[in-house]
């Protein structure tokens, strides 16, 4: 089998029909791919959806007891047999071409991993012009979903479980695993942006430094520099988020996020200027008194404002 394609669903019942559908209505026939359903004990009518697909054999559909994202993708692994492995999430969907594509890159070039370009759908399904991910390190997009993996670079990795932001580190490593990659430039995944998304809806700077617990894995694997810049911007940008958003934040969180960019040696790696402008315009909304905002752009920068610690 070519592809085993991972979709957990959690409280998705608006969007999980065109999910699926935009797998198994792919362009041509394809019948040499599964799909895995995960649901993770929904509560809205998504199981039930999911059952309905039961007349397809290419579907496989297992529930968890609520163990999160992380868990139900680690189990989809676990009982694939395609060569090469895709994650769709529950609310995003496949373009129509993209198992074509793949399918004609893989037969003419063997890669260990492939990259593509993807774009944002709202909630009512209009796609957005702008196209994301690169094949670089630093603009290839730290989420697993727009990528499609060989099963053996796969072997040492799991997602870590019970947390936020889990995938934040896999796609990273998996990238470091693969010999050969390839990048296809045209956008063949659809990611919805949502409301009460998780980058999206307000919580605490203490939830969103589960970040953290990924970018270990990866710093602690690799000091180079594209790597700790790539974790220096999405540390920048939770915190953007943060201020930007009034969430909590208090003295333990800053002395955390301080102490790993300590171990490592993120004071030294400047931002890049979209990053720490992103922060910047963040803390004036957010009323902070202007010596932090201006400590941003001295020498120490991020040091220097999470030394100071966060004053409304």
């Amino acid at each position: 089998m070519k592809f085993s394609i991972i979709l957990p669903t959690y409280n998705v019942s608006a969007y999980v029909k065109k999910a699926i559908l935009s797998v198994l209505e792919q362009q041509g026939t394809y019948g040499d791919f599964e799909l895995l359903i995960i649901d993770d004990e929904s509560t809205d009518g998504t199981w039930e959806l999911v059952k309905s697909f039961s007349y397809d054999n290419r579907v496989k559909m297992y529930r968890l007891s609520h163990r999160g994202l992380g868990a139900a993708r680690n189990f989809g692994i676990s009982k694939a047999k395609g060569n090469y492995i895709l994650y769709l999430d529950g609310d995003d969907e496949f373009d129509s071409r993209l198992l074509s594509i793949l399918q004609s890159r893989i037969s003419t070039e063997s890669p260990d991993m492939l990259i593509f370009s993807w774009q944002r759908i709202d909630i009512n399904g209009a796609v957005d012009s702008s196209l994301y991910g690169g094949p670089a390190i630093s603009d290839m997009w730290t989420a697993c979903w727009n990528k499609c993996y060989k099963r053996s670079i796969l072997s040492n990795l799991v997602f870590p479980e019970g947390i936020n932001y889990e995938d934040v580190g896999y796609a990273i490593h998996a990238r470091l695993n693969a010999i050969s990659l390839v990048h296809e430039p045209s956008a063949i995944y659809y990611h919805r942006t949502r409301p009460d998304g998780i980058s999206r809806r307000r919580q605490t700077l203490s939830n969103r430094l589960d970040v953290l617990i990924g970018l270990e894995g990866i710093l602690t694997r690799t000091n180079e520099l594209e790597i700790q810049q790539v974790a220096l911007k999405i540390i920048l940008q939770h915190l953007n988020r943060s201020v930007y958003r009034r969430e909590m934040i208090n003295n333990n969180d800053l002395t955390r996020l301080q102490m790993f960019c300590e171990k490592h040696g993120l004071f030294s790696v400047k931002p890049d200027e979209p990053s720490l402008g992103m922060v910047n315009r963040a803390c004036l909304t957010a009323g902070l008194k202007i010596k932090s905002v201006r400590a941003l752009h001295a020498g120490l920068r991020l040091k220097h404002y999470i030394k100071r610690g966060i004053r409304r």
